[in-house]
């Protein structure tokens, strides 16, 4: 799996400006992935530092369900659990649109939604097992890695010059 990265790191090359305009969302989409992943974790770590991992014993949702309002003794454990849904949810959605759109990140895009699949998964078992220390060992080191392979994507894809920047070194020639 670690050799997958480099790999696709030296065969990505800038697109053609028609193509970074078109993929103008995909900038956001990379952009908002990298920011809910990082929330997601710091909520995650505090739910840790408070000792209130197991204060909603019920997976996947809490014990009001999805539509009430959590009670106080497990909010930041409700909050994860959200954040979390819609860091999947943007993943997948980047996944999807790389699968489209942005060929030289499939690869990347791929990675990033079956890592935070295992992610989810092994989160569930945390909660189902009563916090079995091997699990929260594996879990923390994925979801630094699920950042930084998110990181990587957003870097690789801002690394390209935008239109203006193309159009000014074009006028330089």
């Amino acid at each position: 799996m670690l050799k997958l990265v480099p790999a696709v790191i030296s065969q990505f090359k800038c697109p053609s400006i028609s193509y970074l305009l078109m993929s103008y969302g995909f900038k956001w989409l990379l952009f908002g992935s990298l920011c809910l992943v990082y929330s997601t974790m710091i909520i995650g770590v505090y739910l840790s530092s408070i000792h209130q991992s197991l204060s909603c014993s019920e997976w996947p949702l809490c014990p009001n369900g999805f539509l009430k309002a959590p009670e106080q003794n497990y909010i930041v454990e409700y909050m994860h659990r959200l954040f979390v849904g819609f860091t999947a949810g943007t993943i997948y959605a980047t996944a999807v649109f790389a699968r489209v759109k942005i060929k030289k990140l499939q690869r990347l895009t791929t990675l990033t939604a079956i890592l935070v699949s295992i992610q989810i998964t092994i989160g569930a078992l945390i909660v189902t097992s009563t916090l079995d220390i091997r699990l929260v060992t594996i879990h923390l080191p994925m979801g630094v890695a699920l950042f930084g392979i998110t990181l990587i994507m957003f870097l690789l894809f801002m690394r390209c010059p935008n239109s203006n920047e193309k159009q000014n070194f074009e006028n330089l020639s």
